[in-house]
């Protein structure tokens, strides 16, 4: 549990940091361009996925209790939602093939969270 978040926190941090503070260059990266509202907006969602960044940190170390269970939820939840829209704005041709690695992390990370909140939070 604390390696998947501690990697959590690399992760979200690296998307986070670029979205809040690069969201041009980075974004570029996928085919993507930014009206200045848009890279607003973007920012703001950057700052919310850094913020995720600095809660999967500091629970890191934490046991097991419903309050990390919901944690876990919401992170997999969020997670998913990624995926959907991943996947969406891919078959909309609206990134190029550097999309799918998004789409690839969100599942990875879908099912890491969903796993530890439904699986391993009833010790299966």
């Amino acid at each position: 549990m604390k390696i998947a978040l501690t990697l959590h926190t690399l992760a979200l941090a690296v998307y986070g940091l670029a979205l809040l503070f690069i969201p041009d260059t980075f974004l570029a990266l996928y085919a993507v361009s930014l009206s200045p509202g848009a890279a607003t907006a973007i920012r703001f969602l950057g700052g919310l996925a850094t913020g995720n960044a600095i809660l999967s940190w500091l629970v890191r170390d934490q046991p097991g209790s419903d309050s990390l269970r919901a944690i876990w939820l919401v992170f997999a939840f969020d997670w998913l939602v990624i995926l959907i829209a991943g996947v969406f704005g891919q078959f909309a041709n609206t990134m190029n093939a550097l999309g799918w690695s998004t789409v690839v992390l969100a599942a990875v990370w879908t099912g890491v969270f969903g796993y530890l909140r439904f699986m391993k939070a009833q010790g299966r």
